[in-house]
């Protein structure tokens, strides 16, 4: 695979990448009570559309700088990639898109970059699958979602610096106990944010 960068700016580049092969986990999830019924249920239109326009919004001036931090101090529970049994049942064509902090209920959020709220979200809201949930936007074309909040501490339109408080971690929406759930795309596209961190430093996993 050849990558070519192509910038007004600067000299065009072709960066030449290998393509491996990754196993991923797999996980077994079991959703009781109410939540259960979340398995069958599709985002609502309110949900759909307002997340759907988050994803996809592009904006020229890059608000982050240097690799992003962690945004919860939790252990890593869930990694990109990891397909799951929801009640014994495998999830075809779903696979998870983004990491899952275990935390305790009420632990802060942060933003792992510089960025613009473009989104906030709650569950009394129609946000019935992601729950209390913040979209931030980095930047041409680069979004941060973070879902299952307990509490919300920003505002649309906010510019928030990296390490700044977000919200706190919960368990609203489709999840089992608190924890964070923070999802990266680009152009549309979701990725592992694991890749855009410092990860020679220490962040705690579970496995």
């Amino acid at each position: 695979l050849e990558i070519k960068v192509l910038d007004d700016r600067y000299k065009s580049v072709t960066i030449p990448c290998n393509v491996q092969k990754q196993a991923f986990e797999t996980q077994h999830i079991w959703l009781k009570g109410k939540k259960s019924g979340l398995l069958s249920k599709k985002k609502s239109r309110r949900e759909s559309t307002r997340v759907s326009a988050w994803q996809n919004l592009e904006t020229a001036e890059q608000l982050w700088d240097g690799p992003f931090i962690a945004p919860s101090d939790g252990v890593i529970t869930t990694q990109y990639g990891q397909q799951r049994y929801y009640n014994g049942k495998f999830a075809k064509n779903y696979y998870h898109r983004g990491i899952d902090y275990g935390a305790d209920k009420g632990a802060p959020v942060s933003s792992p970059a510089s960025g613009r709220v473009v989104l906030v979200g709650f569950e009394d809201k129609g946000f019935d699958l992601l729950g209390n949930c913040v979209g931030l936007d980095h930047g041409q074309g680069v979004a941060s979602m973070f879902m299952h909040l307990d509490e919300v501490k920003v505002k649309v339109g906010s510019k928030v610096k990296k390490g700044q408080t977000l919200g706190s971690v919960g368990d609203t929406g489709i999840a089992t106990g608190p924890h964070l759930h923070w999802g990266l795309f680009v152009h549309g596209q979701c990725v592992d944010p694991y890749m855009w961190m410092n990860y020679k430093k220490t962040h705690r996993l579970i496995f």
